[in-house]
């Protein structure tokens, strides 16, 4: 099988580690299976995206809201890496999972906005598959409503012109977007359950992302019955990856 690609944005050398096991484990991939390009730490290389069965980005702790003249000139560098990687996948129809501010930022490049949530969504929050969303191949096996465990500041309140809406929730009306057939925005993070997202969170709160997540918000997550094996939102990390798994061409 071509491996799957996994674009990983975030600053942390430890979350960006645990990242990739989360989106490997959930996608039952092999070690091989799944190559990661740390965007965060050295520019985009050159990607021969034939080799790969799909590619996955990952989301970050930076917002797309944050004036220019605010952005670091890592940010900066990494929002121009993202222009151009998008920009092959479309143009060639990688199949393609953006999450978080990776969908964010695809949004954005097809011409949609992003602006900020008052306050934020912090927690867990119910999913409504649309009808469209309840026939899409990428939400196979999920309840028409399920609950997953949100991180966010912003959201896409403009959909792009010919993207399909899979899913809402109560704060946001584009939780699953689907531009074409194989490209997919997802504004929550399949890939945590309660446990993972209580450390990724901690560890934000840290560096001053999250200044007000406290221990009682720690404690809430790290006690939640949502684990792993009830963790729905991981089947659509496998969805994906059963949907878009490419065998390698042994006949050359």
């Amino acid at each position: 099988m071509k491996p799957f690609l996994l674009l990983s944005l975030r600053p942390e050398e430890s979350l960006v580690r645990r990242e990739w096991e989360l989106f490997r484990s959930l996608g039952e991939l092999q070690a091989d299976e799944l190559e990661q390009v740390w965007l965060e730490a050295a520019p985009l290389p050159e990607l021969e995206l034939g080799l790969y069965s799909g590619v996955i980005i990952g989301g970050s702790p930076y917002r797309h809201t944050t004036p220019d003249g605010a952005r670091t000139a890592t940010q900066q560098r990494l929002d121009r890496d993202l222009e151009t990687l998008l920009g092959q996948v479309i143009e060639r129809a990688v199949p393609c999972l953006a999450t978080g501010y990776g969908l964010q930022a695809l949004v954005r490049h097809l011409g949609g906005t992003v602006s900020p949530i008052p306050g934020r969504a912090l927690g867990s929050e119910e999913i409504y598959l649309t009808a469209a969303g309840r026939q899409d191949p990428l939400l196979a096996d999920l309840p028409e409503v399920f609950t997953t465990f949100v991180a966010h500041h912003d959201v896409c309140d403009t959909v792009p012109a010919g993207a399909t809406v899979l899913a809402a929730s109560r704060r946001c009306p584009a939780q699953i977007l689907r531009f074409g057939t194989e490209i997919y925005g997802i504004q929550f993070n399949p890939e945590v359950d309660a446990t993972a997202l209580a450390a990724r969170l901690a560890t934000y709160e840290e560096a001053g992302f999250y200044p007000d997540f406290d221990d009682e918000h720690a404690s809430h997550f790290r006690t939640s019955e949502q684990s792993v094996d009830l963790h729905p939102a991981g089947r659509i990390i496998r969805n994906f990856v059963e949907h878009n798994a490419e065998l390698v061409d042994l006949s050359h």
